[in-house]
C-alpha cells in the first residue's frame, strides 16, 4: 500500500502545472511484479503516455531513480489550419460568455478572480494544444474542460 502522503504528493504536483490539471491524468496504485507497491500516472487522453514506477522499499545508495514513459503513434488525424484557427476564435467567443457569466454570479469578488484565471488558464491550455492534438484526442480535452467548467 502506498502512503496517503505519497499520493498527496502526486495530487499536488499534477495541479500545480499552468496549462494541466489533475483532471487530465489517471492514478493508479498496483503491484508490480516483485509485489512492491508501485504506481501508473496516465495522460487521460492519450493513455500511450504515462508513468509507471514502483514505490521503494528501501533507500538507495544515490537516490537516483529511472521513470520510463511511452510515445507510440497517434491513431486520428491531426486537425487541419482552418480548424484551428476556427477553433480559437469559438474559444475566445466561449471565454468571453463565461466570463460575462461568472461576472453576473459572482460580482466582483476574489473569487470571480480565481474563477477567470482558472478559466484563462484552461482556454489558453486548449489554444496550445490544438497544434499537437489529434481531433479525436483534442475533443476529449475539451470535453474534460467542459465538464470542468459545469461542477
Amino acid at each position: 500500500m502506498i502512503r496517503p502522503a505519497l499520493l498527496r504528493d502526486i495530487s499536488v504536483a499534477l495541479q500545480s502545472h499552468s496549462y494541466l490539471s489533475q483532471e487530465d491524468f489517471i492514478t493508479q496504485e498496483f503491484a508490480n511484479r516483485a509485489g512492491n507497491p508501485a504506481i501508473e500516472i496516465k495522460y487521460r487522453y492519450d493513455t500511450t503516455l504515462f508513468f509507471r514506477f514502483g514505490i521503494p522499499t528501501k533507500r538507495t545508495n544515490n537516490d537516483n531513480y529511472r521513470f520510463p514513459f511511452t510515445v507510440e503513434t497517434l491513431p486520428d488525424e491531426p486537425i487541419s489550419q482552418a480548424d484551428i484557427e476556427t477553433c480559437r476564435e469559438d474559444l475566445e467567443k466561449l471565454k468571453t460568455e463565461l466570463i460575462e457569466r461568472l461576472e453576473q454570479e459572482f460580482g466582483d469578488t476574489e473569487q470571480l478572480k480565481t474563477k477567470v484565471d482558472d478559466l484563462t488558464r484552461d482556454i489558453d491550455f486548449l489554444k496550445a494544444t490544438l497544434n499537437s492534438m489529434t481531433k479525436r484526442k483534442w475533443g476529449e480535452i475539451l470535453f474534460s474542460r467542459l465538464h470542468k467548467w459545469d461542477g
